[in-house]
């Protein structure tokens, strides 16, 4: 199960650039986290705006159990942001985790 992030949930005014690191009881398999993460907006864009995708990239450091999350662009600014770790997910020795969500809202 998840025992931290950084952010923390409804955390707001989050720097643009930060990172999310969310850390584990267990040890993770870390091929299971292959298409398992989702990073998006939480509702639509402001009027007269578009919303880019939330593209990211991400790390797993095993000996602090954590994942790391970095958007490889800032998000816009003032936004709600939902983090998702999806079913499929594993521990070290193929032991299911369950669903978790983040949100956030960031900063300008």
């Amino acid at each position: 199960e998840v025992v931290f992030s950084s952010p923390t949930e409804g955390e707001t005014d989050v720097a643009l650039a930060g990172t999310v690191r969310i850390q584990f009881s267990r040890g993770l398999d870390a091929a299971s986290l292959a298409d398992r993460i989702r990073v998006s907006y939480v509702g639509g864009p402001p009027p007269g705006a578009s919303s880019p995708a939330l593209e990211f990239s991400y790390s797993y450091d095993a000996a602090n159990r954590a994942v790391e999350i970095r958007l490889t662009r800032p998000p816009e600014p003032f936004r709600t942001l939902r983090v998702d770790l999806l079913e499929g997910v594993r521990t070290f020795d193929g032991a299911p985790v369950r669903p978790w969500m983040l949100m956030y809202s960031v900063g300008g």
